[in-house]
C-alpha cells in the first residue's frame, strides 16, 4: 500500500518535470526568436533566457516536491526573500548609477564654466 501511494506520486512528479521541461524549452525558444527578430542583443537574450529557464525550473521542481507531499512553504519563502532582495539591490545600483552620471556631469559643466571666465 505504501510503494503504491508513493509510487503514483513520483509518477507525478516526474511527469510534472518532464512536461514542465518540455513547456519552459519550447518558451524559451519562442523568446529567442521574438528577441532576435527585434534585434536584440545576443548577451541580453542569453542573459534573459538563462533567467527565465532557471526562474521557471525552480517553479517546476517546487510544484514537483510538493505533488510528492514535501512541505514547500519555506522554499517558496526563500525564494520570495531572495527575489526581493535582488530587485531591491538592482533598484539600489540603477539609482547610484544615475547619481553618479548626475554629479559627473554637474562637475564637468563646473569646470567647463571655470575655464570660461
Amino acid at each position: 500500500d505504501f510503494s503504491v501511494e508513493y509510487g503514483v506520486k513520483i509518477i507525478g512528479a516526474l511527469l510534472i518535470i518532464l512536461i514542465g521541461w518540455w513547456l519552459v524549452k519550447m518558451l524559451i525558444n519562442l523568446i529567442k526568436k521574438m528577441m532576435g527578430r527585434a534585434k536584440v542583443d545576443d548577451t541580453l537574450i542569453s542573459f534573459a533566457t538563462n533567467l527565465i529557464y532557471v526562474a521557471f525550473m525552480v517553479i517546476i521542481m517546487i510544484a514537483a516536491a510538493s505533488n510528492i507531499g514535501i512541505n514547500t512553504t519555506s522554499f517558496v519563502a526563500v525564494f520570495a526573500s531572495a527575489g526581493l532582495a535582488i530587485g531591491l539591490a538592482s533598484m539600489m545600483g540603477l539609482a547610484l548609477n544615475r547619481f553618479r552620471q548626475r554629479r559627473n556631469a554637474h562637475f564637468s559643466e563646473s569646470r567647463a564654466n571655470a575655464w570660461r571666465r
